[in-house]
């Protein structure tokens, strides 16, 4: 049983948010600057040179990428034989075994007890592991069960203990690192800053994995307002998907910070499509559909989206998107649920394992 603390799991966080504010993901670079290999257009050259360069300071300085330090993502993936615990559960146990062994030897010296069955008390260590050996210790039997209460009762977590440090950690770095704060309180009536850039999205699942993986991923408001969610009739065909895409394109790109980088989540129900749809646009960009159809489809996008001459910035060049990411579900058969996510140049995200 791999056991981490929700400190833990916090400092983590607050790592990869510092990482996600102020350093480009490289394989995003890198797309960067091999487009700029091949752009032609003078106007986009200029841009791509600038995105490159904004990396670059914003790196050495620990300056944001962007001004819009987006909505927080937090995405927590828990592997088999994980215990998440609350950072007070070695001292509470340790305590209950010292405090149990410490009565119990207090009582066998009050009823006459010998020396050698003193020593017989003695355990390793006041750790998880010697708990296991206390049934041999016949002369605290009486006290196990109050140890193993207490062990439970302090390993045990809500979501809402996750949620909360989740939300402390986003709130000490937007606020040590003078991050701006973009997220109100009431999204229809009073609109009134949080100052605190929370509460963070937090979506949590279980992964095939040992230990614990956490992505942070950042949206600015540009791109969040470019996304969509369609209910398309099952005998739709690929040429009609690649026209919805590109009459987005055409008609939203150049709000969202181009270039761009397209998450497409196909299938699945509406509320699975477009958590696809944001798994597909933080998707690293080396990382190709492993099904051929998708695979395929991925690369005739992306070549029909650079084809209508958007550009950075919407000025004009080849380069309208670095990527065009597919991720696709089973879905019911008189259903096809389709989402489209515009992520902008500095679509931000960092992730560990630990």
């Amino acid at each position: 049983m791999t056991k981490i603390t929700i400190s833990t799991i916090k400092q983590k966080i607050e790592q990869l948010l510092i990482s996600a504010n102020f350093i480009l993901p490289e394989d995003i670079l890198e797309k960067v600057k091999s487009s700029l290999k091949i752009e032609t257009n003078k106007n986009a050259k200029l841009i791509l040179k600038m995105i490159i360069e904004n990396a670059q300071i914003a790196k050495k300085e620990m300056l944001p990428l962007c001004q819009d330090c987006g909505n927080v993502y937090v995405n927590i993936g828990v592997g088999k034989n994980v215990c998440i615990m609350n950072d007070s559960i070695n001292d509470s146990v340790n305590d209950s075994v010292n405090d149990s062994i410490n009565q119990s030897i207090n009582d066998r010296i009050n009823d006459n007890t010998n020396d050698s069955d003193i020593d017989s008390l003695n355990i390793a260590s006041n750790t998880y592991d010697s708990i296991n050996n206390i049934n041999n210790v016949n002369v605290i039997n009486n006290n196990f069960s109050l140890i193993k209460n207490n062990l439970s009762n302090t390993a045990n977590i809500s979501f809402s203990d996750l949620n909360n440090a989740i939300n402390e950690a986003v709130l000490k770095v937007y606020k040590n690192y003078y991050l701006r704060k973009s997220i109100v309180s009431d999204c229809l009536y009073q609109r009134k800053n949080t100052n605190s850039n929370t509460p963070a999205m937090i979506f949590i699942e279980y992964l095939n994995i040992n230990g614990i993986k956490i992505e942070v991923n950042l949206k600015g408001g540009g791109s969040e307002n470019c996304s969509w969610l369609y209910m398309l009739n099952p005998s739709v065909t690929e040429d009609e998907v690649i026209k919805i895409v590109l009459k987005l394109i055409k008609e939203y790109a150049s709000k969202a910070c181009p270039p761009l980088i397209v998450g497409i989540g196909i299938g699945g129900s509406a509320v699975k499509a477009v958590l696809l749809a944001k798994k597909a646009v933080f998707r690293n960009l080396t990382l190709r559909n492993s099904d051929k159809n998708y695979f395929n489809l991925e690369n005739k996008l992306l070549q029909a989206i650079n084809n209508t001459g958007v550009g950075p910035q919407g000025l004009g060049g080849k380069t309208t998107a670095l990527a065009c990411n597919i991720e696709h579900a089973p879905c019911h058969m008189a259903t096809l649920p389709f989402a489209v996510f515009f992520g902008c140049h500095s679509t931000r995200r960092a992730e560990t394992v630990i």
